[in-house]
């Protein structure tokens, strides 16, 4: 515990820092997305760096973003924490641990609430009827009892609020069982989620004509549910009326979607992640989808022509002769396995640079997925005329690399934490070195949008899922063949040690046939050099036309 909340208080030691609004959108959902960061800037006192944008800037990262120093933070989530990170006096609002909305929407369900599905859930409202049936989910979240990580300690914190009686002549037993009420939505104390969410309900009443009365009048039946905005409103009556006031100066004309027919959707507190594709795992057992995995790969090879499969022309790579902060690190010892795989890498890169037709100095390359910066920072150095942008979601990794930057005086780096649909830069190369499941495909995506070339080693196989950005098969010609059903089953048999090479296969040259589809010129499947410094050793190389 110590040592996270080290890390995030030294982050937060900045010269200058720069908080990017964009309340001109076309869509209320968009809106919705940068009034909390709008609102938090106001609670903790740091309206003066808050610049509004009119839509002619270009910007690393989508809004709402902030930029410290030499980082961009993009999202809800990461801008509203490092925004109360600025001051001691917030750190509470983030919880034990500064746990509260640090997980990714993918995985955490709160962060994909505030994100995702609370500002769309508010932007289909076209009355205060709709808008109670949206905030039904809360009302349920408060008529649940709650279990904290230190039982005892919020039972002691209960009784001197009064929410919980003293045991008396109670059994220890009956007394542990008596049901602890929220008083805000993570439990017994004011957190981040409380204030961005109230945000938004206070906007969509502003583009109502209403007050915060009017929905109180309006949920009556609903105790708990008032019982909590009244505690908000208590906290944050000093800067509501500011607030709203700024509303009305920048938004002169709000998205109008009074005309839709969609209805908003009931949110249930049991399912905030409900959209993940959740397939059992096939055992190597499963003849029929390896048959059709089979048949499926004969096919491809014998009729697709458009797959190369090739060895890199390897180089040797002196390592004593550059510095010890480029050297990939575990346990305070180099990690041979991935400074083999970063010289693959680098041969990767370098062929596409070779074909390209631009100068060094303009080229753009993004490390997506690029944890403590390995891959990044090695680019970086062995290419200082190119810039290099490290794309990832976790702060504490991107931290790290933020240390290894400055000790090796790199100047060509721009660091973001963000998702990889978060960032907006049109870039040349895209590389990622063992992206987690469905993101390989996420990368590769984001590369072929912006017609920018591809360098990827993909990894967990298995972890393949769909989503909004993603679908499988990737290619038409595989899509004719099996459906996304039996992909991801097929998908799963890689991560098996047994013929895994085999379903690897299967997998990346229906990735790389759905890159030549989007009229790549070269689409490559190479390998990483050993093959034995990863069992996920295919290096997936694209080049435009």
């Amino acid at each position: 515990m110590g040592k996270s909340k080290e890390v995030f208080t030294r982050s937060v030691k900045c010269k200058k820092h720069f908080i990017y609004i964009k309340l001109l959108h076309s869509q209320q959902e968009q809106v919705f997305k940068n009034l909390p960061v709008l609102f938090l800037s106001l609670f903790a006192d740091q309206y003066d760096a808050v610049q509004f944008a009119c839509g002619e800037e270009i910007m690393v990262t989508e809004y709402p973003c902030c930029k410290f120093d030499d980082v961009w933070v993009s999202g809800v989530s990461s801008s509203v924490r490092h925004l109360l990170l600025m001051d001691k006096t917030n750190h509470h609002l983030l919880g034990h641990n500064f746990s509260t909305l640090a997980g990714q929407r993918d995985v955490s369900p709160w962060t994909r609430l505030i994100e995702v599905l609370f500002p769309h859930q508010i932007a289909l409202c076209r009355n205060l009827q709709d808008l109670k049936c949206s905030l039904t989910f809360l009302n349920d979240l408060f008529n649940k009892p709650f279990i904290g990580h230190n039982h005892r300690k919020l039972r002691k914190k209960a009784i001197k609020l009064g929410i919980l009686p003293e045991r008396g002549e109670m059994s220890q037993q009956e007394w542990s069982k008596l049901p602890l009420i929220r008083l805000y939505l993570h439990g017994l104390e004011l957190t981040v989620t409380d204030l961005v969410i109230y945000s938004v309900i206070l906007a969509k009443l502003y583009f109502f004509a209403l007050k915060i009365d009017d929905l109180k009048d309006a949920i009556t039946d609903w105790p708990l549910l008032l019982q909590w905005i009244d505690r908000i409103r208590s906290r944050v009556e000093h800067i509501s009326s500011t607030y709203l006031c700024l509303i009305k100066e920048k938004i002169t004309s709000w998205p109008d979607n009074s005309s839709s027919s969609t209805t908003p959707a009931l949110l249930s507190i049991k399912k905030l992640d409900s959209n993940r594709m959740k397939l059992p795992l096939l055992q190597e057992g499963d003849s029929p989808c390896y048959v059709l995995a089979s048949e499926c790969l004969q096919v491809v090879e014998s009729t697709s022509g458009i797959v190369e499969y090739c060895d890199l022309d390897h180089e040797h790579l002196d390592w004593s002769a550059h510095p010890n902060e480029i050297r990939p690190q575990r346990h305070n010892k180099d990690n041979n396995d991935k400074m083999d795989q970063l010289k693959s890498m680098l041969c990767g890169v370098k062929r596409v640079l070779s074909k390209s037709d631009k100068g060094r100095d303009s080229i753009k390359i993004v490390d997506f997925c690029s944890g403590s910066g390995h891959l990044g920072i090695f680019l970086a150095y062995f290419f200082p005329n190119c810039h290099i942008y490290l794309v990832e979601a976790k702060w504490g990794s991107l931290h790290f690399a933020q240390q290894r930057i400055q000790k090796l005086g790199l100047s060509n780096i721009t660091l973001c934490l963000c998702h990889i649909d978060q960032f907006t830069v049109k870039f040349d190369v895209g590389v990622s070195l063992h992206a987690c499941g469905s993101a390989t495909d996420v990368v590769i995506k984001h590369c072929t949008d912006v017609n920018a070339a591809v360098v990827s080693s993909p990894c967990c196989y298995g972890k393949i899922r769909e989503s909004k950005f993603i679908s499988y098969p990737r290619s038409s010609f595989i899509r004719k063949k099996v459906t996304p059903g039996e992909y991801v089953k097929i998908s799963k048999m890689a991560d098996l040690e047994a013929k895994n090479e085999y379903f690897m296969k299967f997998v990346d040259i229906d990735r790389v046939n759905g890159i030549a589809e989007k009229g790549y010129k070269e689409c490559i499947i190479g390998k990483l050099h050993p093959l034995a410094c990863s069992p996920k050793n295919n290096l997936i190389i694209a080049h435009p036309s």
